[in-house]
């Protein structure tokens, strides 16, 4: 009876060790199974991601050269009523629109590196002078709308 137990023990150890074995064999395939899976789930969304960083980007540089531009054209705007302003006090109140014609310095460029604007030539239509303002930021133009100046709300 012992002989039987002893060869029943063995046979389990014998067991034993072919399921260990097997058990690992097998864990190998599930590894690879699931590194594969892994790289198969980040070759799909990882081009998903990097559009979308890319866009973001994208709109973010677009939204700050249009701020840029916005900026310019303050500056520009500033600029004439300061031009304005200072040439006021040797106005000729007779003859307003022609004192002003003559002194203000237009078409005006100030260049600010890659960023600079322009004032053009204003149109004179009754007191009221229209000037076109042209941005440039990054070699990209823009027009703003007229910016118009009524000279008698300096003399008020």
């Amino acid at each position: 009876m012992k002989k039987t137990l002893l060869g029943f023990t063995a046979i389990l150890r014998i067991i034993k060790e072919d399921l260990q074995v097997n058990y690992i064999k097998n864990q190998h395939g599930y590894a690879l199974l699931v590194v594969l899976l892994i790289i198969t789930v980040i070759g799909i969304f990882a081009p998903i991601l990097v559009n979308n960083v890319l866009s973001s980007s994208k709109q973010f540089s677009m939204v700050e050269e249009q701020m840029q531009h916005e900026k310019l054209a303050n500056m520009a705007y500033i600029y004439i009523d300061k031009a304005f302003e200072s040439i006021r006090s040797e106005a000729d109140p007779e003859d307003l629109v022609g004192f002003f014609k003559e002194n203000l310095q237009v078409p005006y460029e100030v260049p600010l590196g890659l960023q600079h604007f322009i004032i053009t030539e204003p149109v004179v239509s009754g007191t009221n002078f229209s000037f076109e303002i042209i941005t440039t930021v990054n070699g990209k133009p823009q027009t703003h709308p007229e910016y118009i100046v009524n000279i008698n709300d300096y003399f008020n």
